[in-house]
């Protein structure tokens, strides 16, 4: 489920025309272990409010 939703998350800043500098290391991280879904919604949250 934290795969789908970074992806999704990744996707849509793309189509919105955001820079996604960090994608791949989102895409590292959800392809490991699922242990890391903390670490996925960390730096999504870090994306975000960089973003903002």
């Amino acid at each position: 489920m934290a795969k789908e939703a970074a992806q999704g998350w990744v996707l849509s800043a793309l189509d919105a025309g955001q820079s996604v500098p960090r994608a791949s290391a989102v895409e590292s991280v959800i392809a490991g272990d699922a242990s890391y879904a903390e670490a996925v919604w960390a730096f999504i949250d870090l994306e975000t409010s960089i973003a903002a």
